[in-house]
């Protein structure tokens, strides 16, 4: 079988997974030609509504608006190289030498770690934009629980 096949084993005498994967982009050709290409699109999660901005018109649980402003302005860290003088650096003849191989040594381990602090920043900012969207659909939720308890309460009461 070849790996487009291999993926799904079928026990049936009239379908094989060939033959369904025939199947699938004869139908996928003539959907395309009938309507044309598809496309997709994908919003970017979270970078369209930001931090939430607390509520004014009822109570509200302030550390978590707190702790959702310090993420949300958090500056990125700083990677640069902070190379101040030493003794070493300072000797004649040799400390220029020392101070050139040291550059070039904190420059290697840059490369490495900017790498890892990128990663981690970006994981950071998904988490964050996640957290952002989260507290707007719990507050969408816990409006929509209390209009919903204030009919129930109507409700009970007309009875």
């Amino acid at each position: 079988m070849d790996y487009m096949t291999d993926w799904i084993e079928i026990h049936d005498p009239e379908w094989t997974a060939e033959s369904l994967m025939v199947e699938v982009a004869q139908r996928a050709a003539a959907r395309e030609a009938e309507l044309g290409m598809l496309t997709i699109d994908l919003q970017a999660f979270g970078t369209l509504s930001g931090m939430p901005q607390p509520p004014q018109d009822r109570p509200y649980n302030a550390r978590l608006y707190r702790h959702l402003q310090m993420a949300n302005n958090m500056p990125p860290p700083d990677t640069t190289p902070a190379l101040t003088d030493s003794p070493a650096t300072r000797t004649p003849g040799v400390g220029r030498l020392w101070q050139r191989v040291r550059g070039q040594f904190h420059e290697l381990i840059l490369f490495y770690v900017n790498r890892a602090v990128r990663q981690q920043t970006q994981l950071n900012n998904d988490l964050i934009n996640t957290l952002n969207e989260l507290t707007i659909t719990v507050e969408a939720q816990q409006d929509e629980i209390r209009q919903l308890r204030a009919e129930l309460r109507r409700l009970q009461g007309e009875k």
